[in-house]
C-alpha cells in the first residue's frame, strides 16, 4: 500500500523536472530569436540593455558621431550577442573606422543571423567591392538576386562588379534592370553615361 504514494512523489518530480527543461528551452529559444523576452530574468535585462545601447547608437549615428556609435553598438554586441541589427550597424562604425576586417566578420555575422538578408548581402558585396575584391562582391550579388530577383541595390552591385571588369554589355544590362525597378538611382544613371562615353570613346 505506501509504493503508490512514492510513485506518485516520482510522477510528480518527473513532471517537475519536464517543465524545468521546457520553460528553460522556452528561454532559449526566445534569446536565440532575437533577444526578444521581456520576462523579468537576466536575459530581459540584456535585451532591454541591448536595445537602449543600440537606440544611443543611432542617435549618435544621425548626430555624425561615429565614435559614440561604435561604443554603443559594441556594448549592444556584447548584451545581445544574436541581434543582426546590432551587428549590422556595429559593422558599419567599424568599416567607416577603416576596421575593415572586423567590420566584415560582423558583417557576416548580421548576414547569419538574419537568416541571409538580401539587403546585407548587397552590403556587403559593396564593402568587397570597395577593397577590389571583385570575386566575392560578384557572389555576393548573385546571393542577393537569388533571394530577391527585385532588389536594385542587387543589381546596380551586379553592375559595378562587372563594370570594373570591363565587362560593359553585362554592365548596362544590370544597371538597366536596376532603374527600369527604381529609377530614382543616380549613381547607376552615372555609371551608364559613362559606359556609353567610353564606348563612344573607344
Amino acid at each position: 500500500m505506501e509504493a503508490r504514494p512514492k510513485l506518485a512523489t516520482k510522477t510528480r518530480v518527473a513532471r517537475f523536472a519536464r517543465c524545468t527543461v521546457a520553460v528553460t528551452w522556452g528561454v532559449c529559444q526566445l534569446f536565440v530569436a532575437g533577444c526578444s523576452s521581456l520576462s523579468p530574468n537576466p536575459v530581459a535585462d540584456n535585451v532591454v540593455s541591448a536595445r537602449q545601447m543600440s537606440m544611443r547608437g543611432l542617435d549618435a549615428l544621425h548626430r555624425g558621431r561615429w565614435d559614440e556609435a561604435e561604443t554603443d553598438f559594441a556594448a549592444a554586441v556584447q548584451a545581445c550577442p544574436v541581434d543582426e541589427r546590432a551587428h549590422q550597424h556595429y559593422a558599419e562604425t567599424l568599416w567607416h573606422r577603416g576596421a575593415r576586417a572586423e567590420a566584415l566578420e560582423h558583417m557576416r555575422t548580421a548576414i547569419k543571423l538574419s537568416g541571409q538578408d538580401p539587403n546585407l548581402l548587397v552590403r556587403i558585396g559593396q564593402m568587397h567591392l570597395a577593397l577590389d575584391e571583385l570575386g566575392p562582391a560578384s557572389q555576393y550579388a548573385e546571393a542577393a538576386l537569388q533571394r530577391n530577383r527585385q532588389l536594385p541595390d542587387a543589381w546596380a552591385l551586379r553592375g559595378d562588379v562587372a563594370s570594373r571588369s570591363r565587362a560593359w554589355d553585362e554592365a548596362l544590362a544590370s544597371y538597366h534592370r536596376a532603374l527600369n525597378l527604381h529609377e530614382n538611382m543616380p549613381a547607376v544613371q552615372r555609371a551608364v553615361a559613362e559606359i556609353y562615353l567610353t564606348q563612344g570613346n573607344a
